[in-house]
């Protein structure tokens, strides 16, 4: 007996503000983003993919698929919305859009992610100038950062 191939779904849409939408529906069970965010991939041609069962689900990404919740102490890391952290270890990089929105590069530089209201009002809070650039305070820590436009 052969078994017949799933129908190619539609695509996942993830907006510039990070809102994620199947079938033009807004997706917000935080389990099943979680699921999707964490099996997220991005192919060489620069295609998002997420495997569900025997199926590949293409996503369409506006801006960024993932989101920076949090900038964390102890040592620096950044908490991403797919529930992983990502360790600080040279300067942090931020670029901002000419709307002022702040994104990070994370997975090994791969990926782009968003800060949340509340990661970018994290930076701004912390966020100085000293004598060669920008650096960021995270409670005993001081983070450098590079602010691109």
């Amino acid at each position: 007996m052969t078994q017949t191939p799933f129908p190619p779904m539609a695509p996942i849409r993830v907006d510039r503000d990070g809102l994620w939408a199947w079938d033009g529906r807004p997706m917000v069970h935080d389990g099943i983003l979680r699921y999707l965010k964490q099996h997220l991939e991005l192919d060489s041609d620069g295609n998002y993919w997420v495997a569900v069962g025997p199926s590949r689900v293409p996503v369409l990404v506006a801006d960024a698929p993932l989101s920076v919740e949090a900038l964390l102490d102890g040592p620096p890391r950044l908490r991403l919305d797919d529930d992983s952290e990502e360790p600080l270890s040279g300067a942090l990089v931020l670029e901002m859009s000419a709307d002022h929105r702040l994104f990070a590069p994370v997975k090994a530089g791969r990926y782009r992610a968003l800060l949340s209201r509340a990661a970018h009002h994290q930076v701004w809070e912390g966020l100085e100038e000293d004598g060669d650039g920008h650096v960021l305070t995270l409670g005993a820590s001081r983070v450098p950062v590079l602010l691109r436009s």
